[in-house]
């Protein structure tokens, strides 16, 4: 599905440069779900934006200035969103469980970046897993291979 989004997202041009909405979607909830994982210690940085950028760039190999407007929309709709069931039943319906994977290594890149750890950044990251239906095993890959891994 990754590998979708991003022959969609690069090959698709229009007058407003914008994706195909269900690739967007699917790309902004991710977006949604590591702003979620950044804010958790109540503070969003330019550092950790920067790093949510990078991991949607990665993941869906899109441009930097595709990827920035993406972080900004993604802002939006967590501080408006009440539950971050929205954002994962968006990736359950799009996503296999390699994908869900590799965005939850995200994640744990993510909680890992900043070198101080909050908490409850694992606590979201777990409530995450868990409502995208990854085992508990899943969820421990994930950390060792983000943990194993260079940061972007």
């Amino acid at each position: 599905m990754f590998e979708l989004l991003r022959r969609v997202l690069k090959d698709h041009e229009s007058a407003t440069d914008q994706p195909p909405a269900e690739s967007y979607a699917v790309a902004s909830a991710a977006g949604a779900l590591m702003i979620e994982v950044a804010f958790a210690d109540h503070e969003l940085t330019a550092e950790e934006k920067r790093h949510v950028r990078v991991s949607l760039e990665l993941l869906f190999g899109i441009e930097s200035t595709q990827a920035g407007r993406l972080v900004g929309e993604s802002t939006a709709r967590h501080a408006s969103a009440t539950d971050l069931f929205g954002f994962t039943r968006t990736l359950n319906e799009h996503l296999d469980g390699d994908e869900k994977q590799a965005l939850l290594i995200q994640l744990w890149r993510l909680h890992d970046h900043a070198g101080e750890t909050f908490h409850r950044e694992e606590h979201v990251i777990r409530r995450i897993s868990d409502l995208l239906y990854l085992s508990h095993a899943e969820f421990i890959a994930a950390k060792l291979a983000a943990r194993n891994a260079t940061n972007p």
